[in-house]
Order: C-alpha cells, then structure tokens, then sequence
C-alpha cells in the first residue's frame, strides 16, 4: 500500500539523492560510513573481482531498500584487473510500498535533468517518458544530467512511478524506485586488449625516435 511522504522522509532522500549526483557526476568520493545513505546492512564482493555491492537501513525510510554498487574503473585498460581502482557505478533506492508527494518535476529540478536520455549505442533520444512493460502497472522516465561546471562524468537517472489501482485518483503516481549510475562506454575484454596494444605501440614508437636516445 502506498503512503505519503514525511517532511523528514523527503529531507532524507533529497540528501541521499543529492550525495549521489555528487559522487557520480563530480566525483566526489565515495564514503559508504559517511551516513547519507544510513547504516551499512551488508558489504558483498566477488572473488577476483574488485568492488562490492552495499546494502544500507535508513531509519528516516526504514521499508526502502538502498544499493550502491562500485567496480574496477572501466577507463582503466590494465592487464591486471586487480590493480585497478573502483570506482561507484550504480545507486538504486526502493522505496519498498511506494510513495506520493514526490512527483517526476520535483526530482527532475532536484537532480537537474535534461529532457532527452540516451541509449544503449549512444543515440539521444528526445523526452523522458518511456512505454511501460506489457501488464506491469508502471510508469517508466528516462534521463541524462545536465553537465555542470564541475561534472566529470555523464549520468544516466531511471525514475519509475506506479500508476493508480484502485480507488486511488486517476492522476495520482506513487513513486516506485530510482537508479543514478555512471553512463560508462561498454568495454569488452577484446576492447581492453586493442587499447593496451595502441598504447604500447605509441610508447614503442615515442621511444624510438632519435630525439628519445638523447
């Protein structure tokens, strides 16, 4: 069952949200016992694989369920993945039964989103609003954040309201859940290989010259 917000709820996830952009768009690091997001539930890693998936409770919205996810740089070509560093990646706050009194405007002037989003191959696609999936009583937007003074990297946003059941009025969406994550270029293993290869090519050819034996 959905239920209004608080004034102490919205503050907590306005600042939430807000520690996110910061950290993904400015880069600002990334503190996990900073408290914004609340108490740590869990720390999860996979063996081999640098990063970890965090679980927090926030007591301000204790039903939610609030994920941040880091992984080795994806800008970082290395040979050896363990060396390189983390980096967050991905932010997702569930709201668990979901809530009214926030609405898509408030979090589009919130987090300052632009009115186009982009997709898998890089195409920009114009307006928010993406077709909800067949029988699932969702309503989907999909953004990039604008770009900043200070903003270091792009940053995809997924907002996702419930449409109305029920008694409720036909106007009314219930916000669902959120994902804030780094809009980092796909790289494949194969595309890791090539790129040290050009790198090394270019030392070799730098190195080579003339000049570089003075």
């Amino acid at each position: 069952m959905s239920r209004t917000v608080t004034d102490v709820q919205r503050n907590a996830i306005f600042r939430m949200v807000d520690e996110v952009m910061a950290i993904m768009r400015d880069n600002k690091p990334f503190n996990p016992d900073s408290g914004v997001f609340g108490r740590i539930r869990s720390s999860e890693s996979e063996s081999g694989y640098p990063g970890a998936r965090y679980s927090f409770k926030n007591v301000e919205i204790p039903p939610a369920s609030i994920e941040f996810l880091t992984e080795s740089n994806p800008l970082d070509y290395s040979e050896d993945g363990m060396q390189v560093p983390v980096v967050p990646i991905h932010f997702k706050l569930d709201f668990g039964p979901s809530i009214y009194g926030i609405t898509e405007e408030i979090l589009k002037e919130r987090l300052d989103l632009a009115d186009y989003w982009i997709d898998w191959d890089g195409t920009r696609q114009e307006g928010n609003v993406m077709p909800p999936a067949p029988g699932l009583l969702m309503k989907p937007y999909r953004y990039r954040a604008r770009t900043h003074a200070d903003s270091r990297f792009p940053v995809d946003v997924e907002i996702v309201y419930g449409l109305p059941t029920g008694d409720e009025p036909k106007y009314m969406l219930s916000l669902m859940f959120l994902t804030i994550e780094r809009a980092y270029k796909p790289v494949t293993s194969d595309d890791r290989r090539r790129i040290r290869e050009e790198r090394e090519q270019r030392a070799h050819e730098i190195f080579s010259k003339p000049e570089a034996a003075k």
